[in-house]
């Protein structure tokens, strides 16, 4: 039920720390495309649960390094939105969101 909220949390935040970077950069934020690459990720990630049940990996313990990775990946996020000076910030940001959609792609056939 936590990952489930972070997840829709993290539905309702992301154009919103996109645009904080972006800020007034002409065109902004493609929304389109960064959407359409947030749900590759996420299918990447249900593809990937099929190779891990493939190598014999339990369900649990691919879980658990999934939420690990979850965390982290949202950490970095925090992290990289609170540095104003950091170098190449959207790309590490949508890195980090990425990674964390992957995780929600790990997510789905874990509980079904």
């Amino acid at each position: 039920a936590l990952f489930e909220g972070a997840m829709y949390i993290f539905v309702l935040q992301w154009p919103p720390a996109l645009q904080a970077i972006l800020g007034g950069h002409a065109g902004g934020v493609p929304f389109g495309t960064v959407f359409s690459c947030l749900l590759t990720s996420c299918m990447v990630g249900s593809s990937a649960f099929s190779l891990l049940l493939k190598y014999g990996i339990r369900v649990e313990t691919g879980m658990s390094v999934m939420l690990g990775l979850a965390a982290a990946s949202l950490s970095l996020a925090s992290f990289i939105i609170s540095q104003p000076t950091l170098p190449h910030r959207v790309h590490l940001l949508s890195l980090a969101f990425f990674l964390f959609e992957g995780c929600v792609g790990l997510y789905f056939p874990a509980i079904g």
